[in-house]
């Protein structure tokens, strides 16, 4: 298999975060981290492939790691936004393909989008959105697939639930879906009670079929619109 080679520029928690985990992911996979804190290049050269501490706004310097052989560039820090703009800038001119940029807000985007950056991203605005639409919609939060198509499923417990009964709902007879718990903040209800009203945030743990948890699923989002 072929080694695939990320580069990480900027170690703020979220890029140290992101450094870190994707060294962690496969064997296969190789990390650049690049900060020009050196205390910061000392902190995650335990987990990467290699550390620089440079100037990322040096377009020398920057050319000197190689970045074309590079499966995706991720510009990670955004909150020295002139810096952010003109590094993504010398990463197109040195002819990197696949470059991902972290953006302060709208308007940044907005610039980093005109000079051709792959993919631009709002980490803190993303994830709040995505748990948003998991806890309103009722998503898949999370599936183990025991044999099969037949896994265990955890899905949020969609608003019009709420104040509903597992009784009231027939989720077996109506999806053939199986409800085995129900986790509640730190509890963990098993076997749920039919009779106990949904709470907020309550989370169902399903097992059934995928293709049967998938269509669920689905009808909650189409209710929920």
């Amino acid at each position: 298999m072929d080694t695939k080679i990320f580069v990480v520029i900027g170690l703020g928690k979220f890029g140290f975060n992101l450094a870190k985990f994707l060294a962690q992911m496969d064997s296969d996979i190789e990390v650049i981290a690049i900060d020009k804190d050196q205390e910061k290049i000392d902190e995650i050269a335990p987990y990467v492939t290699k550390a620089y501490c440079l100037d990322v706004t040096d377009e020398e310097a920057l050319s000197e790691i190689g970045i074309e052989d590079t499966e995706a560039i991720v510009i990670a820090f955004s909150t020295d936004i002139a810096a952010n703009i003109l590094c993504a800038s010398i990463l197109k001119d040195l002819g990197a393909n696949n470059i991902i940029a972290k953006a302060l807000d709208e308007r940044h985007k907005k610039i980093l989008k005109k000079l051709g950056i792959s993919f631009v991203v709002e980490p803190e605005k993303d994830m709040a959105l995505k748990l948003a639409e998991h806890l309103a919609k009722g998503d898949i939060l999370n599936r183990i697939l025991l044999e099969g198509d037949v896994g265990l499923f955890e899905v949020c417990v969609p608003k019009n639930f709420e104040g509903k009964t597992l009784q009231d709902l027939d989720l077996r007879k109506k999806y053939d879906i199986n409800v085995v718990a129900i986790k509640r903040g730190d509890k963990v209800i098993v076997p749920p009670s039919p009779i106990d009203p949904l709470k907020e945030g309550d989370i169902f743990v399903i097992i059934a079929p995928s293709k049967k948890v998938q269509k669920f699923v689905k009808d909650m989002v189409s209710n929920f619109k």
